[in-house]
């Protein structure tokens, strides 16, 4: 994720990470933007790329399940297991913060 100015200028000011208090939700944030965001932040965050079958299963929920799964991707440790998140890709879910710029 890009830097964000808002964040970073809160977390300098606040002397503390933002993802310390806050965890991106489906009521917070999943559930406010579009599916194709949702899409795009999955394959990022993953590094998958079209042809992952994970992926295109992604890809065919509603965005209400979309949603949901990346709220469980972002906190759930069975989730993450589940797609196999590397310890790379934890250390991105765990930093990300959507970009306010």
């Amino acid at each position: 994720n890009d830097s964000a100015p808002l964040f970073s200028s809160l977390e300098a000011e606040a002397g503390a990470s933002i993802r310390l208090i806050w965890t991106p939700t489906v009521a917070n944030f999943f559930g406010r933007v579009s599916a194709s965001y949702l899409d795009d932040l999955v394959r990022e965050m993953l590094d998958r790329d079209e042809t992952d079958t994970q992926l295109r299963v992604f890809r065919s929920l509603k965005k209400g399940a979309k949603a949901a799964e990346l709220e469980n991707l972002f906190s759930d440790p069975e989730t993450q297991a589940h797609w196999k998140v590397t310890p790379a890709q934890k250390a991105r879910l765990d930093a990300w913060l959507p970009d306010c710029a």
